[in-house]
C-alpha cells in the first residue's frame, strides 16, 4: 500500500499547536457527529451542503455548513461496494452523484449520494496495491491519483502525480486517455499535478507542487502554459516568473470564483491566494499575517460556494474552516473533539527529554483524565493528574504537559504501550469521551546496537 506519502507529515505538525497559545477563543469547534482524521478536499452540492474526503477515516463526510454537524455519506460502515484505501478527492457530477479518487485502489469510485453505495467505474476494483491489470476500462493505468474534476460534457479528468499526466475517463466505460502529459501536448512539462478544476471556457487549471505554479491545460490539445508561477526548474524558482505577488512554495489545490479568480490554497504557505488569470498576480487572502482566527496549519483543500464564501479543510486540525474572502478572516466550522499524543509512536532513549503532551482540539470547556495504563496493567493515572494543563490553545483545546514524562511515569528501558481515555466537557454542557494509544520504545544511552529489552503486554 501506498501510505507512506507526503500526507503523513501533517500528523505530526498537530505537536505544534501547543507552541501556538493565544488569548482568544473566537474561532470555536462546532458540529456533531463523527469526527474527521485528516479531512482531504472539500466541494460543495447544490443544496450547499459540503462533501469532504477524509483520507484517513476513508470515507466521505457531508458537512451542514452553518451547524458543522457531520455524517458519513460512504465508508466501511455506510453503503456497499468496495471499502476505501486512500481517498483522495471528490468532485460532484451534473446529477448529484460523487466521484473519488482513491490512491490505493488506483480507481474512479462512483459514489450513490444517498445510499453510499461505492462502484468503480475505472481503474482497479480490488486490492492488492498495486493492481496487477487495469480490470475496469481500457488505456494507461492509474498509478498515484491526486485529484479529479468533472467536465461539461460528463467525461471526467485526473490528475497523476507518479504518471506527471492529465487522464480523460469515460464514465460509461472507464476507459482512460491521456490528455495532457510529457508526450501530449505542448508548454512546460507536469511534475508533480496537483488539484484541478474546469474552468468557464472549459479549459482546465491545475496547481504543480514542484513548479510552484497554476498551470492551464487546453481541454483538446492538452497545450500547458504557466497562469501563474514559475515557468521552470531548480525547484524553487528563483524568481516569480509569470505575476506578481508572493511566490507560490507548495500550492496544492484550487478554486474557481465567479469572477473567473483562481483561489490557491499553499500548504507550505499556510495561506489561500487568489490568483488573476488575465496577468498571473497573486494577492494573499488569508495567512497568518492576514485575517483573524487560528491559523492554518496544514491547509490542504478548498471550494467556493455560490454567495463565494471559501472552506478550507484543515487535517493539522482535524477541521473544514469558513475564510472571508475580504477580510482573510478565519473560522472553524466543524471540528470534533479529537485527542493526539506527543510523542507519538516511536523509539526514544532515556537521554532524550521527553515530556507528554496531550492535545485536546476542539471547543471545550474543561478536561479529565479518566484512566491511563502502561502495557494495559500498570494506572498511571494519579500521576498524569498532577500534570500541568495550558490553555487556550489556538482556536480552542487544551493541552496537558507532563513535563520529564520520563520520570513521573517511571520509564526504564524497554518497550511500552500507553494508553488513555479523557472526558471532555462541551460548552453548552453534556460530554465527550476520547480515547488514545501509543507504543514508545526507550533504549538505553549504552543501547547502540540497537536491541531494545522489550516489557510484557
Amino acid at each position: 500500500m501506498k501510505r507512506t506519502s507526503w500526507f503523513f507529515a501533517v500528523l505530526t505538525v498537530v505537536v505544534m499547536i501547543v507552541t501556538h497559545f493565544a488569548g482568544s477563543r473566537d474561532a470555536k469547534a462546532q458540529g456533531t457527529g463523527p469526527g474527521f482524521r485528516g479531512p482531504a478536499a472539500v466541494v460543495i452540492e447544490q443544496s450547499g451542503d459540503l462533501v469532504v474526503v477524509d483520507r484517513f477515516n476513508d470515507a466521505v463526510f457531508r458537512v451542514m455548513p452553518n451547524t458543522g454537524d457531520r455524517i458519513i455519506v460512504s465508508g466501511s460502515g455506510t453503503g456497499t461496494g468496495p471499502i476505501f484505501a486512500e481517498p483522495v478527492d471528490v468532485a460532484i457530477e451534473r446529477l448529484g452523484t460523487f466521484v473519488v479518487v482513491d490512491k490505493n485502489l488506483d480507481a474512479v469510485v462512483w459514489i450513490d449520494p444517498v445510499t453510499g453505495d461505492r462502484t468503480v467505474i475505472s481503474g482497479c476494483s480490488q486490492t492488492p496495491d498495486p493492481c496487477p491489470v487495469p480490470l475496469i476500462g481500457t488505456g494507461p493505468a492509474f498509478l498515484d491519483l491526486a485529484s479529479i474534476a468533472v467536465e461539461t460534457r460528463g467525461t471526467l479528468v485526473v490528475a497523476d502525480l507518479e504518471a506527471k499526466a492529465v487522464i480523460r475517463v469515460d464514465p460509461l466505460t472507464g476507459n482512460r486517455t491521456i490528455l495532457s502529459s510529457a508526450d501530449r501536448g505542448t508548454g512546460p512539462e507536469l511534475d508533480e499535478p496537483g488539484g484541478i478544476v474546469v474552468q468557464a471556457n472549459g479549459s482546465l487549471a491545475l496547481v504543480d507542487l514542484a513548479l510552484d505554479a497554476v498551470v492551464e491545460v487546453d481541454a483538446i490539445t492538452g497545450d500547458r502554459r504557466i497562469v501563474s508561477g514559475c515557468s521552470e526548474q531548480p525547484d524553487p524558482c528563483p524568481v516569480a516568473l509569470v505575476g506578481s505577488g508572493p511566490s507560490f512554495v507548495r500550492p496544492i489545490d484550487l478554486s474557481v470564483r465567479p469572477s473567473r479568480v483562481l483561489t490557491v490554497v499553499d500548504i507550505d504557505l499556510g495561506a489561500v491566494i487568489d490568483v488573476n488569470p488575465n496577468n498571473g498576480n497573486r494577492t494573499i487572502v488569508s495567512s497568518a499575517d492576514r485575517g483573524l482566527g487560528p491559523v492554518f496549519l496544514n491547509p490542504l483543500g478548498i471550494a467556493i460556494d455560490r454567495n463565494r464564501r471559501l472552506f478550507v479543510t484543515e487535517p493539522g486540525r482535524r477541521a473544514v474552516m469558513q475564510v472571508a474572502p475580504t477580510t482573510g478572516t478565519r473560522t472553524i466550522i466543524s471540528q470534533a473533539p479529537a485527542l493526539t499524543i506527543s510523542p507519538p509512536e516511536g523509539t526514544y532513549t532515556t537521554s532524550q527529554a521527553f515530556d507528554l503532551v496531550l492535545i485536546v482540539e476542539g471547543d471545550i470547556d474543561d478536561v479529565a483524565i479518566l484512566r491511563a495504563t502502561l502495557n494495559t496493567t500498570e494506572d498511571v493515572t494519579t500521576a498524569l493528574n498532577r500534570c500541568m494543563m495550558e490553555q487556550p490553545l489556538t482556536g480552542s483545546g487544551i493541552a496537558i504537559r507532563c513535563e520529564n514524562a520520563d520520570a513521573v511515569l517511571g520509564l526504564d528501558p524497554g518497550r511500552y504501550r500507553f494508553d488513555i481515555r479523557i472526558e471532555a466537557f462541551l460548552p453548552g454542557g453534556g460530554s465527550i469521551q476520547l480515547r488514545g494509544r501509543t507504543f514508545w520504545n526507550i533504549l538505553g544511552e549504552d543501547e547502540g546496537d540497537g536491541i531494545t529489552p522489550t516489557q510484557d503486554g
